[in-house]
């Protein structure tokens, strides 16, 4: 079974997941796609953070980018 597969399975199926009905590739296949998710939402947030610390050091004004783009429309 794949990791989406799987993944169907348990949302499928929410009894599952309080069950010992996994195997050891299934439990093995959830603890990599949780941590593939999890990286993704470390590096989904570092990004934000760098933006944040961009705009408030005045590397970056969103709202005057915003605006010109308007006027120059």
């Amino acid at each position: 079974m794949n990791q989406c597969q799987l993944m169907g399975r348990l949302v499928r199926d929410p009894e599952l997941r309080y069950t010992q009905d996994l195997t050891p590739e299934d439990v093995f296949a959830l603890k990599a796609v949780a941590a593939e998710i999890s990286q993704e939402i470390i590096a989904q947030l570092n990004l934000l953070i760098e933006w944040e610390d961009r705009y408030k050091l005045g590397l970056l004004d969103i709202f005057r980018q915003k605006n010109n783009r308007q006027a120059a429309i």
